[in-house]
């Protein structure tokens, strides 16, 4: 019986071409499986971005609403509790020991206010709370200051009853001087009525901002890098640069609108939403300290009081993740697979080896 002769063996050339035949086609479908992979991972983590961004604009949104509101409720709380005390109808002696020793528990148990006071209808300060960093005082009589040629004490003698004044958000300002280290504050104030209807000056609380921009922070920490709270002309009240805050105050005209003018008109002209441009992602809405006081918060009982804030006091928080950075899902998805794509190449070569010499 004739003896069969093993095959020759394959040459080199012969055994690259199998198994570049054999490793080519899959590691196309790796490819397409990779890219598939790659674009599902990409709509994924941008769709969740953006809901995310969204999100935290919403809840720094309401932190501020929910803080102004409380603010404003103090606010009217110590007037109606000075007209039913009928602190008007007491010696003057009496009048100040009272408003004097009730204000200094207030700010102490509070801890939000950098002063209140009682102004009297000639704009001198009667009665002025300092709160000293957690150390509330009552301010002796001689270091008492008129008040009559500021702002806010002409704009809150105007109102009526029941109404309040909001100021802007700025830094505070002592003996004509911007105060450091720096003092964000916000002024509100409502007038006080004696018995006999008679307007007796007003009740002006200076709020610390900077318990409203920390406040403002923490409600969006999942993005406090890129979150920014800025004011009606653009300018920075808190962002990502420190160096760009309270431009308006120093006299510079670092502003958004002129870092990102294309974004800053579509922002400035509407109330909220998210858009893509050049720039990258933006996302924004509006803060008007009218409707959040108008718009107390669920829960709240009290009608809401008139206010006397131009309707053009409002600020803008901004989102804002550059156009690099929203499009940098790739060297995610590799430091996340890249494992998972290394094994499987290296599989597929072994086996496409394997095969090519069998065969």
């Amino acid at each position: 019986m004739p003896i069969t002769p093993p095959p020759p063996p394959l040459s080199k050339l012969s055994l690259l071409k199998g198994f570049l035949q054999l490793l080519l086609p899959l590691l196309a479908l790796l490819l397409l499986a990779g890219l598939t992979h790659y674009y599902t991972l990409y709509a994924t983590e941008r769709a969740s971005r953006i809901s995310s961004e969204s999100l935290n604009v919403g809840l720094a949104q309401r932190m501020i609403n929910s803080d102004i509101d409380a603010v404003v409720s103090d606010l009217l709380f110590l007037a109606e509790h000075m007209q039913r005390q009928a602190v008007f109808q007491m010696q003057q002696s009496l009048r100040l020991e009272r408003i004097g020793l009730e204000f200094l528990v207030f700010a102490d148990k509070k801890g939000l206010y950098d002063q209140i006071r009682y102004i009297d209808q000639e704009g001198m300060e009667v009665v002025r709370i300092n709160y000293n960093n957690g150390h509330p005082t009552i301010i002796p009589p001689q270091a008492l200051q008129d008040k009559n040629s500021r702002y806010y004490f002409r704009e809150a003698m105007q109102l009526n009853p029941g109404e309040i004044y909001i100021s802007p958000l700025d830094l505070n300002i002592e003996e004509g001087k911007i105060e450091y280290p720096l003092k964000p504050m916000m002024r509100f104030a409502t007038p006080v009525f004696d018995h006999m209807a008679k307007q007796r000056g007003i009740i002006l609380l200076n709020y610390l901002g900077d318990r409203l921009i920390d406040n403002f922070r923490h409600a969006a920490a999942n993005i406090s890098d890129h979150i920014q709270l800025v004011n009606k002309q653009g300018f920075w009240l808190t962002g990502p640069d420190s160096q760009d805050n309270w431009g308006f105050m120093f006299g510079n005209d670092k502003t958004f609108g002129k870092r990102y003018p294309g974004a800053w008109d579509l922002i400035r002209t509407s109330a909220s939403g998210q858009f893509e441009a050049a720039g990258g992602l933006f996302t924004f809405t509006t803060v008007d300290p009218v409707h959040a006081v108008l718009h107390p918060t669920p829960g709240q009982l009290r009608q809401a009081p008139s206010i006397a804030a131009p309707a053009a006091r409002y600020w803008k928080i901004i989102s804002h993740i550059p156009a690099d950075e929203l499009h940098s899902t790739l060297p995610l998805f590799i430091r996340r697979h890249w494992a998972l794509y290394l094994t499987m190449f290296l599989l597929m070569t072994l086996g496409s080896a394997l095969l090519a010499q069998s065969h």
